[in-house]
């Protein structure tokens, strides 16, 4: 969690957070310095050293960029070379291609979301694992001939639906059961 407060209340905080270390180490030493055989001034340069930050204070990013401003333009009122910029690093000319592989999409058997590492692969990295451990999609291409996924979704679908005819049926006899009797 980040918090942005100004730096005297950091400091402040510190000032009390290293008073209440030391009433913590009197503590120790009072109940255990004599059997142990350590002092107070010990336990403070063990774990409450003068120059130990107890608290790291992170500057944001503008701070940061208006200390390195100010950094370059003392160096270079220093000094007469001319500011040169850096250059912008330029990207490889890969090309994106886009997945082979199906995924489920619902039943639907859409083709994968996912772009490959390189154009020269076909499959992004979850599928190309899927292959590694595997050894095949069980989803299939989108250049199979026949949608397996497509296929089983239609299959799931007929049964489940076959099961609520089934028991839409057996209701009904039971109602014409009732009826005769």
């Amino acid at each position: 969690m980040k918090i942005k407060l100004p730096l005297h209340i950091f400091k402040g905080f510190e000032k009390v957070l290293s008073e209440d270390i030391k009433l913590m180490l009197i503590k120790v030493v009072d109940k255990y310095g004599v059997k142990s055989g350590f002092t107070l001034a010990d336990l403070i340069e063990e774990f409450l050293p003068e120059n130990e930050v107890l608290i790291n204070v992170v500057k944001t990013a503008k701070q940061t960029k208006k200390h390195t401003c100010e950094k370059n333009r003392q160096q270079n009122s220093n000094t007469n070379k001319k500011i040169t910029k850096p250059k912008p690093k330029t990207k490889p000319n890969n090309r994106l291609v886009q997945c082979i592989a199906r995924t489920w999409s619902e039943g639907k058997g859409l083709q994968c979301s996912r772009f490959t590492a390189d154009d020269k692969i076909e499959y992004c990295r979850t599928h190309r694992n899927q292959i590694r451990s595997k050894g095949f999609l069980w989803q299939g291409t989108i250049n199979d001939t026949d949608n397996k996924v497509a296929i089983i979704f239609n299959a799931k679908m007929e049964r489940q639906n076959k099961r609520k005819q089934r028991k839409l049926d057996k209701e009904k006899q039971k109602k014409t059961k009732k009826q005769k009797t």
